[in-house]
């Protein structure tokens, strides 16, 4: 479900960049009835995929050591945790990232040329507005790759059950339930 989240946030991202820098193709792209059948799609894709790699090749379990689910440990495991997880999410974290700093930015443009027309409160609120979404986009992408990080890399080189626990099951826990 991580990917379904990530997934999200870069279906999300993709609507602002381009309601922003294409808004003549924006009702063409994000139509409502569209709209449904791509967020269908994602659910599709996401489940399909979750169940072939982890139903098919990599059973998941409880490992007691960490109290977490966790997938059994072969090498195609390994690698489907590595590249299919892992790597993949942490992509789409960072464009996720750059479509909202450029969207951003397209916002500035724009309230740059509309600046004539707008009052001084006005424009301090826009300027408000758009560095709160900055800084929320930029936390959140550090928070995601963090949480990666740590669930990843953390068992690899720990052994204290304690230090695993919060790298893995309670980093993971810790930032679905903060998405929010």
């Amino acid at each position: 479900m991580e990917s379904l989240s990530v997934l999200t946030h870069l279906a999300i991202s993709l609507n602002r960049f381009i309601s922003v820098w294409f808004p003549l193709f924006y009702e063409r792209a994000f139509s409502v009835r569209k709209t449904k059948v791509f967020i269908f799609v994602l659910w599709l894709y996401n489940a399909t995929s979750a169940t072939v790699l982890y139903e098919h090749f990599c059973h998941f379990y409880f490992d007691d050591k960490i109290g977490f689910l966790t997938f059994s440990n072969s090498e195609l495991c390994s690698f489907i945790g590595w590249y299919g997880d892992f790597l993949k999410n942490c992509f789409y974290v960072a464009i996720v990232m750059s479509l909202d700093i450029l969207t951003v930015y397209g916002v500035r443009r724009l309230s740059k040329k509309l600046q004539s027309g707008m009052t001084d409160t006005a424009l301090k609120k826009m300027s408000s507005r758009d560095r709160r979404f900055l800084k929320q986009t930029l936390i959140q992408g550090f928070v995601f790759m963090l949480e990666l990080v740590t669930y990843f890399v953390v068992p690899t080189y720990f052994t204290n059950d304690w230090i695993v626990f919060f790298g893995t099951s309670f980093a993971w826990v810790t930032v679905h339930v903060a998405d929010g």
